[in-house]
């Protein structure tokens, strides 16, 4: 089999396409973890702000004094102490800065902590080259402003410390160390008295742990959608081999079905499967079957047709013949009537033969109707005695007293045909109307049972079934005036809604019952 099937019938994209898709929705809960990676870093900028305050508000208290001439001044000693303490309390994972009100560094715990005690240098750092990171499903140091040291003498380059001594607040920002390969996170405090702003502190956390944290976490989420898809693929790739292989193999059964290159024997079934595939492999096989048997009815139709038109038209020829070369009236006459006889009897024949042939079409085409039996059949019975009283009409009409109502799946008007063709077959064999029986009783289970019922000669039991043959006809004194399609025709609105219908004789020996079944609703 060759693989335009993925071109043509891509079923097992559509699978794939919509496993991938649920595959998708945990990415948006990854995504979340982009707003709990930056939840993080918040709480850690805030947790910087709330350090610098605190140590502002202890360097005002312990460090700030008035001199001899009541003027505010700053005890550098003092704040160089607390600084220092600041600084071995966080395991010297945090750097500490104080800054003057003019913005030049006083201490720096850096130093202090290395053994430069009262020395601050001037000396300008150098710039930490900035590296490129991959995507993440979590915030990275791209996604923040680079930390550079330009100089250790001066505030400006930190925006933090500028806009504290400025507004007298707290100020923090994160920054991307990217040649550590870590966040920096600067928090800035104004030193304040009733006076003026004495300086400011600037703290930075430069060893956060959040790069960490995040690193590993965005390689767990890589991890985890990695197998995630590769468990979808091959899901996807099992369904498709599972669904999408039957239902080619379907198609193409179907199409060779159609080209007549096979049977509907030979149609794939999938015994072993016990799902909607299996089912529809059955259904397949059986529409081929129905379909195939219906093409066989057609072709068996049409030679019946053709063998019955053949016997009048035959007599019709050979009548005609004969009539040029008889010279007797009697003999004339008696021609002529056999050709009128025949002409009726084609008439007859074509319009018997026009309504079956269009009963299948309609059957397939008109949508399932549903009536009262009961109601339907009593109604037809009463208009009759007011049009042909003799005829039908004086047909004895016995409904049981058990059946109130009894709703069929079949329109009334085919129920109309049927009585109508089973009480045209009875009066073939029973001349007085009177004695026809037209029953209406419940049957088990659920069901309705329509009688008819003569007191003719019956039917001879090799016969029973044949009855029902198209074209069948077993009138001798009555010979071409049948086309013996009317009980065929009975049959098939039986079956079409759910029923049967079949004969049997009188256990008195007096007539035959033509008995129809149906289902109630």
């Amino acid at each position: 089999m060759n693989n335009h099937w993925t071109r043509r019938r891509p079923l097992w994209l559509k699978i794939l396409a919509l496993t991938v898709f649920v595959l998708l929705l945990p990415i948006i809960g990854f995504l979340m973890l982009n707003q709990f990676g930056r939840d993080l870093i918040d709480a850690e900028e805030k947790a910087v702000l709330a350090e610098a305050s605190a140590l502002s508000s202890a360097i005002e208290i312990a460090a700030v004094y008035p001199d001899t001439s009541n003027r505010i001044r700053l005890d550098i000693a003092r704040a160089q102490e607390l600084l220092v303490a600041h600084a071995f309390s966080k395991n010297q994972n945090s750097r500490v800065r104080l800054y003057d009100q003019e913005g030049q560094l006083l201490l720096d715990s850096d130093r202090l902590i290395q053994g430069l005690l009262g020395r601050v240098s001037t000396q300008d750092g150098l710039e930490v080259p900035n590296k490129t990171f991959g995507k993440s499903f979590v915030p990275t140091l791209l996604d923040y402003k680079t930390y550079r040291e330009r100089g250790f003498g001066s505030a400006r380059p930190y925006d933090e410390v500028i806009e504290a001594l400025q507004s007298e607040a707290s100020s923090a920002g994160v920054y991307s160390d990217a040649g550590a390969g870590r966040f920096r996170i600067l928090g800035a405090s104004a030193i304040s008295s009733v006076q003026a702003v004495m300086g400011a502190v600037l703290i930075d956390h430069n060893e956060t742990g959040i790069e960490a944290a995040l690193a590993a976490l965005n390689q767990r989420i890589i991890v985890i959608f990695l197998i995630a898809f590769g468990i979808t693929i091959l899901v996807s790739l099992l369904l498709a081999t599972i669904i999408a292989g039957p239902v080619t193999r379907l198609a193409v059964a179907a199409r060779r079905l159609a080209s007549r290159e096979m049977l509907p024997a030979q149609m794939p079934t999938f015994p072993d499967r016990r799902d909607e595939i299996g089912d529809l492999a059955t259904a397949l096989q059986h529409m081929a079957r129905a379909l195939m048997e219906r093409a066989d009815a057609a072709e068996a139709f049409a030679a019946e047709v053709a063998h019955e038109l053949k016997n009048p038209l035959t007599s019709l020829r050979s009548a005609t013949e004969t009539l040029s070369y008889v010279d007797d009236d009697t003999t004339r006459d008696k021609l002529l009537a056999v050709l009128i006889e025949d002409t009726d009897r084609l008439d007859r024949l074509i319009s018997d033969i026009s309504a079956s042939s269009r009963l299948d079409a309609e059957l397939a085409r008109e949508e399932t109707g549903s009536a009262d039996l009961v109601k339907v059949v009593k109604e037809f019975i009463d208009g009759q005695k007011m049009v042909d009283p003799d005829g039908i009409g004086s047909v004895r009409l016995i409904i049981d007293t058990s059946l109130g109502s009894a709703p069929v799946r079949i329109s009334a008007t085919r129920i109309i045909q049927v009585v109508e063709n089973l009480l045209s077959n009875a009066f073939s064999f029973c001349p007085d109307p009177s004695e026809i029986k037209l029953r209406l009783e419940a049957s088990l289970p659920d069901g309705v049972r329509l009688i008819v019922e003569d007191r003719g000669p019956g039917v001879p039991l090799a016969k029973i079934e044949t009855i029902f043959k198209r074209f069948f006809t077993d009138r001798p004194s009555d010979f071409g005036k049948h086309s013996g399609l009317g009980l065929s025709i009975v049959q098939r609105l039986s079956e079409s809604a759910g029923g049967r219908c079949y004969a049997v004789n009188r256990t008195d020996g007096k007539g035959v019952k033509f008995i129809v079944d149906l289902p109630l609703l």
